[in-house]
């Protein structure tokens, strides 16, 4: 072959020169023609040369010819070739031309022996005859990549054990497969940080959190796939796929692989365990987030988890697998065709509702209901899951259950979880009780009964009963479950302050687990504990309590907290945004344990429709915000924490801290401790928060004065977030409204609620007061366990009297009284028990609104306002709607009244602002009144017309700017003629800004100076007008122009403050629209005509600073 190439190439240089010499004699146009012709030629002759190089050789190439660089002398030179690389090789292996990259890389190997990556250019050779087919050549060249004692854990290596395990499955070899994939695996996670050593730390902890776990959960999924291809390969798959769960049963489709591993198992026959994995395909973890989207993908896989339901087709399939287990081991009394169809579908509508944050009971005997068709207390029985679903009530409704006992059971666990979920400890107490003492039907579910009893005796701080309960769960097969229980155990010792034997269960754990996530929270649990163990403790006595967990109030935090204040972490963007009465006033700092860092200020967006994220009293919308530690930035378990202190100031107070796992960035490792020190840094209590995707409240009742530090340890997050902080005083339970009381109650009623009444007097600022001491024995509160299930007498007695003793120990000893949830609980099931049995009963107003102050001491407050809402549904029986509407303005201006004058409603009113509209309690009663009443008068117009406007013009303090406000839209939508008159006018804009609606305060006081109002009258409807337009962020010179018609009454000494205030409001619009000269020039007129205020001064002071934003 190369001696053709050189005769050709000699040939054609013999024809050149003939062409050339002939060139001299013949026309131009012969030479131009021979020139174009040329090339042609010789580039038919390169590609056959090209084609004919060896293996070894180069192909050659030469520059087309043309007219001016051919002459016969010197024929133009050859250009060098392309220097090769292993990045061309890379090219052509991409292109699949595996041969020629094979001879590139043979080139390379003789022409740079030296220069050569030899691990890097033989793993290439490797690849090509891979790619080729040639299994054997490729094993060999691989293998040489891991052999001996000092090959390097690099890249190669990893590439070399990857493939060696496909080539193993490739031949049937699985156990050398999952050799090699061990192998692999053991060497992924040095290589990987090794690949990311010089990014972010964030990246870096990325790594730890999500690249290195998933590798060994793709291998491990490879050759189980592998396996389960095979004839007899289904039990050997079905162990790979536990493993692959069981290592990481927090991977973002964990429940595709538990069903997976579930299905092999009952394949293989081996029903306990197919059982085992079904119940973690079915069962879903305890965490809820209610909104679906996260900014970052990373962060969206792990998002859908727990905010989106399983599917339908999944939830189906389980169910089907669970009877195909059943129906093997001859279950008694299997589910028909029919009723199981039935049962899959309910359970999957219970499943989408506990992802729905409005789908809160309509009754508290419902709030575990959502999973349907099973008693949750002895006196009610909701759908069964027979064939029509119907439903059945009473004592005996228990016993009356169609279903079968597994899956009666299957829905109480279920149903004991959601209790959990949300925060209900001792109803889910109640529920795995009720199963375990029913007798499991199969061990795996009883198994999740004691896992699901211990962790609800933990909410509680029950810890020597959880301890008994999850060391019967220790033994149980399955591996997840038991080392979760091996967690428990060690966090009960930790939080009851027993340090060794909280260091030993960490130590067990971490030598026995197969749970790869476990072993790294143990062993971080174990530096934890070193630490905290070194530190001084001191005995507060009942100084410091920790309150159950509030996790169903989630952003709507008006519902109970911050009374005295609020603190909403990051909420003005720049710094946190402050309220509440303010009085007394809690001082507090937030940092980090880093002197370096002192912590950051995060919103994840504007306005929000998530109701998990803090609403926004100012820009009245839910906004997404935190204070974070930026622990993003630190390595996995080096903090550096947050540090809260606060300086809690003198009484009984619940201080409150609030978590939310943002679903802009959410995190499925989020679990943070929360210690407690005194000011000398000596340990008070330990604590922790976690699954707070649907936010919760941690709770301490707080006997000040006394500061305190809160470190919230990020342990192994990726980063710790805090979104509010709140201080409230402990109000006990307030008197039952006697307004039910009436034509339609009967006076065994009359005699019940006088024989439970407590003379005392309270308010939402104090607790206190005093009682009857005839009424009540002793005042220490004792619970009564209600037996009687009818509508007896003596049942409901004994509940006036409990909740006298209730009253009487909250005005003794709130904060011993508001830790004592078990006891207001134990009443709270009896309220629940004789509700149900007495619909019809006209004592029932007063069991609902005992109930929901039991519930609201509980800290449930979303259940509170409910079981409220039932209250005043209640009243209804045997009324029309006139005297509704009269028992419903009783009622209004009772609760009103017993706040107090002055100051106290002042502070009452104000509070209403920060709610959502309609919210409050005042305005729940209004609402029931204006609904009443214009039923009552729907035929009567006139009389509508009268009683909207002697409710508009009341002096009485329950007609609240609320109420004045529905009044003057319904007299503007019945009566427009009335509700344009300046009169109505006025009272309408007083009191949209005494709401704070300062916009709508706008155009009501506008609408009223327009109508002309009397003489008398205008100088307090133009200084109103002023302060709404201040407030609603009007331009400067609208407000200057409202002054300027104020001044014309400047003379009259009883406008000279309205005058007065009205320049100092001006002043601060100009400052906040950026113009502090103007604002100096109003302040100098001021001074000279009214001298200076403490209000001048500071407006002065603004003036000289910068100029102010319109958010401050």
């Amino acid at each position: 072959m190369g001696s053709g190439i050189v005769r050709n190439y000699a040939g054609i240089r013999a024809l050149a020169t003939l062409v050339l010499l002939l060139a001299l004699v013949l026309p131009a146009a012969l030479q131009a023609q021979e020139a174009r012709d040329k090339p042609a030629k010789s580039a038919e002759v390169g590609k056959e040369a090209a084609a004919s190089v060896p293996a070894k050789q180069a192909p050659i190439t030469k520059p087309s010819p043309t007219a001016e660089n051919v002459t016969p002398e010197s024929p133009a030179p050859a250009p060098a070739p392309p220097k090769l690389t292993l990045e061309i090789v890379r090219e052509t292996i991409a292109g699949k031309n595996f041969g020629l990259a094979l001879e590139q890389l043979v080139a390379i190997a003789d022409n740079a022996p030296k220069q050569l990556n030899l691990r890097e250019h033989r793993t290439l050779v490797a690849d090509c005859h891979y790619a080729k087919g040639d299994l054997s050549r490729a094993t060999k060249l691989y293998t040489t990549l891991v052999e001996g004692d000092d090959v390097p854990q690099d890249t190669w290596q990893l590439h070399a054990w990857e493939r060696l395990a496909a080539i193993a499955l490739a031949e049937g070899r699985t156990g050398d497969a999952q050799a090699a994939f061990g192998r692999a695996t053991a060497i992924y996670g040095p290589v990987k940080r090794a690949t990311v050593a010089k990014s972010s730390v964030y990246y870096r902890n990325r790594a730890e959190l999500d690249s290195i776990p998933e590798y060994e959960l793709n291998q491990l999924r490879q050759l189980a796939e592998a396996r389960e291809g095979e004839e007899k390969g289904a039990e050997t798959a079905a162990q790979l796929y536990a493993r692959v769960f069981s290592s990481h049963p927090r991977a973002p489709d964990r429940y595709v692989i538990a069903l997976k591993a579930a299905d092999l198992f009952r394949k293989a026959g081996k029903q306990n365990q197919a059982l085992g994995f079904y119940l973690h395909a079915l069962f879903t973890d305890l965490d809820r987030c209610f909104s679906t989207t996260a900014k970052l993908s990373e962060n969206q896989r792990y998002l859908n988890a727990v905010a989106k339901p399983l599917g339908q087709d999944h939830v189906t399939a389980t169910l089907t697998g669970i009877r195909a287990c059943l129906k093997s081991e001859k279950s008694p009394a299997p589910l028909t065709d029919t009723a199981f169809a039935e049962y899959a579908t309910r359970w999957h509508a219970a499943l989408a509702a506990t992802h729905d944050p409005d789908a809160m009971p309509r009754r508290p005997t419902e709030a575990g209901e959502q999973w349907g068709w099973l008693p949750h207390t002895p006196v009610r029985q909701a759908q069964s899951l027979q064939p029509g679903g119907g439903a059945a009530s009473g004592a005996g409704a228990a016993s009356q259950c169609l279903l079968p006992a597994p899956w009666r059971q299957l829905a109480q666990v279920a149903m004991g979880r959601a209790y959990l979920r949300l925060g209900y400890y001792l109803e889910a107490m109640q529920v795995f009780e009720g199963v375990l003492a029913g007798g499991v039907s199969f061990g795996a579910l009883e198994a999740w009964a004691l896992v699901g009893l211990g962790g609800a005796q933990m909410g509680m701080r029950d810890f020597a009963s959880a301890r008994i309960v999850l060391n019967r769960a220790s033994g149980m097969p399955d591996a997840v479950l038991a080392s979760l229980v091996s967690l428990e155990l060690a966090r009960c010792y930790e939080f009851e302050q027993a340090w060794d034997a909280a260091v030993a269960a960490n130590k067990e754990l971490i030598a026995s687990t197969p749970v790869a996530w476990h072993r790294r929270q143990a062993e971080y649990a174990s530096e934890r504990i070193a630490i905290l163990r070194d530190m001084k403790t001191v005995d507060m006595g009942d100084g410091v309590r920790i309150l159950p967990n509030d996790r169903t109030t989630r952003g709507d935090w008006f519902l109970g907290y911050g009374r005295s204040q609020y603190i909403l972490c990051a909420q003005n963007y720049v710094t946190d945004r402050l309220g509440g009465a303010m009085w007394p006033r809690l001082k507090y700092t937030v940092r980090t344990t880093s002197p370096k860092e002192t912590g950051r200020l995060w919103v994840s967006k504007g306005p929000s429709d998530d109701p998990v994220a803090l609403w926004d009293p100012r820009r009245r919308t839910h906004i997404p915000a935190n204070r974070d530690d930026y622990g993003e930035q630190h390595p996995l378990g080096r903090g550096p924490d947050l540090l809260v202190t606060c300086e809690v100031p003198e009484g009984n107070h619940i201080l409150s801290l609030y978590f939310v796992n943002d679903h802009n960035y959410y995190e499925p490792n989020r679990y943070y401790t929360i210690s407690v020190t005194d000011a000398d840094g000596k340990l008070i209590t330990v604590s922790d928060v976690r699954n707070f995707g649907g936010g919760v409240y941690k709770r301490f009742g707080v006997r000040g004065p006394l500061a305190v530090t809160l470190r919230i340890w990020r342990n192994l997050s990726i980063n710790t977030l805090l979104s509010g902080i709140f201080l409230d005083p402990i109000v006990g339970a307030w008197d039952v409204p006697l307004v039910e009381l009436g034509s339609a109650s009967s006076s065994a009623d009359a005699e019940m609620a006088a024989d439970g009444k407590s003379e005392r007097t309270s308010s939402p600022g104090a607790v206190g007061g005093s009682r009857s001491p005839s009424k009540v024995a002793s005042g220490v509160f004792r619970p009564h366990r209600w037996r009687g299930r009818g509508n007896g007498k003596e049942g409901k007695d004994g509940l006036a009297v409990q909740y006298a003793c209730l009253q009487s120990a909250f005005s003794e000893a709130p904060l011993e009284s508001i830790a004592g949830a078990e006891k207001i609980h134990s009443l709270a099931l009896a309220l629940v028990g004789m509700t149900v049995s007495a619909e019809e009963d006209t004592t029932l107003p007063r069991l609902w609104y005992m109930l929901s102050e039991c519930q609201r001491l509980l800290g449930q407050h979303r259940r509170s306002r409910q079981a409220f809402d039932q209250y005043l549904s209640s009243l209804e029986n045997g009324r029309t709607e006139l005297e509704l509407a009269a028992v419903y303005e009783r009622l209004a201006r009772g609760l009103v009244a017993r706040v107090g004058k002055g100051h106290p409603l002042h502070r009452a009113l104000f509070r209403m602002r920060v709610f959502k509209d309609g919210e409050h309690g005042w305005d729940r009663v209004w609402s029931a009144y204006f609904a009443n009443l214009t039923e009552a008068h729907a035929s009567r117009p006139a009389a509508l017309q009268q009683a909207l406007h002697n409710l508009l013009f009341s002096r009485e303090q329950h007609a609240i700017p609320s109420a004045r406000l529905r009044t003057y839209a319904l007299l503007a939508e019945r009566f427009p003629d009335i509700a344009k008159t300046w009169e109505v006018l006025q009272v309408a804009g007083t009191a949209a800004k005494d709401q704070g609606d300062t916009k709508t305060a706008v155009e009501y006081l506008s609408r009223c100076v327009a109508a002309g109002p009397y003489e008398l009258a205008e100088p307090k409807i133009l200084a109103d007008l002023v302060v709404a337009q201040s407030g609603a962020g009007e331009p400067p010179e609208r407000i200057q122009a409202t002054c300027d018609r104020l001044e014309r009454y400047a003379g009259d000494k009883r406008c000279s403050a309205l005058v007065r205030l009205s320049q100092l409001y001006l002043a601060d619009a100009c400052i906040r629209a950026g113009n502090p000269g103007k604002a100096t020039e109003v302040l100098a007129t001021h001074e000279r005509r009214f001298g200076s205020s403490r209000w001048s001064r500071a407006l002065a002071a603004r003036c000289r600073q910068r100029p102010a934003s319109k958010e401050e």
